[in-house]
């Protein structure tokens, strides 16, 4: 899979492509009910692509043109139109590659927001556009029947969809997009770095913030790929909702934002409940998960040192480590949310249950074990799920919870993180 700007080679392909799409027979783009005659003609694409203005992306599968997508930056907004994908091979994820494509070259000009029109009655075509977070602005056009589009067969109007993107901040990568997505009752906050085709998911472990787990560790991994960071359920600058934080919910939330961002497959990290979450990921929603890297996760209560659950009980957030409470406040600054979360973090723990071998036998990502050799997940635990998994690496590094990867609360240098990287680095690259 490539995504390359069209030239005036394609452009044979191109026009069989978008008039298969939008006048052929199958696929759920199809309009020919709608509208009569060829959706484009060869002469039309190739204006648009002569223009200075306006970039036509493609989408290859080996020498085949599997998708293409027409983008056009109209003052702080960037237009997005004649998405289109082969009606065999719609619902493959093509779609949400192009449109993740054209939310980067959003964010690359600048704009506050991504532009669509969509016939108004195609309430499934504009339900799809929803789901990767459009939403509609109340706005209609007329739309104007002629050689370029077609003559339609009764009355049509277009509806206006609009999604806004995030502001950009530096400090953690080359560049660095952030905003807040919907997902099942929440605003969750996600941060974007680096580039890449094939994205890396950061997730942090309990009580923390992308900050106090990822500091540095992302900006390492941000020179060499794309970086997704969330927080989730009741963390940082996500908010709550009701309900009980479980490693279930928490990877139907990781699922869903991927989806909202339109990106269909991804390589996961995640660190302590974290790393729980993305074993979890990768058993319930094993089509978005590309290959994971577990760091000082767990699946039973008998693979934590002896004691570790003992105290929680009476444990109050005067005891939460002092760099995580500075952490949550520095970019959620309410101490009634951060008890909320920490409240919710210690009933995750209490009420922690044992999963079953098979669960982590069925994971079929590639996966690789991480863990430190005084880590609170005991060395013998992280060889355990190196043996479940099937096929996967075990890798013991030197320190306690959080070294191997730096994260705030283990108090190491950055050196951790480089090591950890470079091991995270060739094994997604394998």
């Amino acid at each position: 899979m490539k995504i390359r700007p069209a030239t005036i080679d394609d452009i044979p392909e191109m026009v069989n492509l978008v008039n298969s799409a939008y006048r052929g027979e199958g696929g759920w783009t199809g309009e020919a009910h709608l509208i009569g005659g060829p959706r484009t003609r060869a002469a039309d694409v190739e204006e648009l692509v002569r223009d200075p203005g306006g970039l036509i992306l493609t989408d290859w599968e080996g020498d085949a043109l599997a998708g293409c997508v027409y983008l056009k930056k109209e003052g702080e907004k960037l237009y997005v139109g004649m998405l289109s994908v082969w009606p065999v091979k719609q619902g493959a994820g093509i779609g949400k590659r192009l449109m993740a494509a054209a939310t980067e070259s959003a964010v690359g000009q600048h704009c506050k927001a991504i532009r669509i029109t969509v016939i108004s009655v195609r309430e499934e075509l504009i339900a799809w556009y929803e789901r990767q977070g459009f939403r509609r602005t109340g706005e209609m056009e007329w739309f104007h029947p002629g050689e370029k589009f077609g003559m339609r067969k009764q009355p049509l109007e277009l509806a206006v969809l609009e999604k806004e993107i995030g502001e950009q901040r530096g400090g953690t990568g080359k560049r660095a997009l952030t905003g807040y997505a919907p997902v099942n009752g929440l605003k969750m906050y996600y941060e974007i770095h680096g580039e890449g085709e094939m994205p890396l998911v950061l997730i942090h472990g309990g009580g923390s913030t992308i900050e106090s787990t990822f500091s540095h560790l992302l900006p390492i991994l941000a020179r060499r790929r794309r970086i997704i960071a969330m927080e989730l359920q009741a963390h940082g600058r996500t908010n709550d909702r009701e309900g009980p934080e479980t490693f279930q919910q928490d990877a139907d939330d990781v699922a869903a934002l991927l989806a909202w961002l339109g990106v269909g497959k991804a390589d996961i990290l995640g660190f302590s409940n974290g790393g729980s979450t993305t074993m979890k990921l990768a058993i319930r929603h094993p089509e978005v998960v590309n290959r994971i890297v577990v760091v000082s996760g767990a699946y039973r209560r008998d693979g934590f040192v002896t004691g570790f659950f003992d105290g929680f009980p009476n444990a109050t957030i005067e005891m939460m480590p002092a760099v995580l409470h500075e952490a949550y406040l520095k970019v959620a600054p309410d101490k009634s949310k951060l008890a909320v979360m920490f409240e919710k973090d210690k009933q995750r723990m209490m009420n922690f249950e044992d999963w079953s071998d098979d669960e982590l036998r069925g994971i079929r990502a590639p996966a690789m074990i991480v863990s430190s050799d005084r880590d609170v997940v005991t060395v013998e635990h992280a060889a355990r799920m190196g043996r479940m998994i099937p096929g996967a690496q075990l890798v013991i590094l030197p320190g306690m919870h959080g070294s191997a990867i730096g994260t705030l609360e283990a108090g190491v240098g950055k050196g951790y993180a480089e090591v950890a990287a470079e091991l995270v680095d060739e094994f997604l690259r394998k």
